[in-house]
């Protein structure tokens, strides 16, 4: 599980570059430590803690069978994070699918998607959108079976 924007529970020290990633906000409140958090932007930095997170994400994506990106609008603004796709597929020979679960309408998504994946990735369904949110996907018991996650203790919630 790849969380590549950040969470509420990424903390930064105040001296050093450390990234620090508690197992809760509580925890990560309570540190008093400054909060991480990466924005959708172009500008992306590549040094410091952040290296190993983007160097860490193209690793696996490079031996993906299936990708599931999880309520991500796909903001033109995100170069980074199609940078972070073609670094990674450009050499994966196993990949299936992609999946993007967004509660986003597919006549608003669709057009995001065509602008990150050729037609015929899309035409044949190896890159498909689910419009829910994540708590819905996964309490879906077809989404889930779909994701090899079949089990009611694996859902969101």
């Amino acid at each position: 599980l790849l969380k590549l924007h950040g969470s509420i529970n990424w903390t930064r020290g105040k001296r050093g570059q450390a990234l620090n990633i508690h197992s809760s906000y509580k925890e990560a409140k309570e540190s008093k430590l400054t909060k991480v958090l990466l924005p959708p932007t172009w500008q992306k930095t590549f040094h410091g803690p952040f290296q190993q997170v983007w160097t860490g994400a193209i690793e696996e994506i490079k031996k993906a069978t299936r990708i599931i990106v999880l309520g991500f609008s796909l903001p033109e603004t995100d170069i980074h994070f199609k940078y972070l796709l073609s670094a990674g597929l450009s050499d994966n020979i196993s990949l299936r699918e992609i999946i993007f679960v967004n509660p986003e309408v597919r006549d608003t998504y669709r057009p995001k998607l065509e602008k990150v994946f050729q037609h015929n990735l899309l035409r044949d369904q190896y890159v498909t959108h689910i419009q829910a949110t994540i708590e819905t996907a996964f309490k879906d018991g077809n989404f889930r079976r779909k994701i090899n996650r079949d089990s009611e203790g694996y859902y969101y919630g």
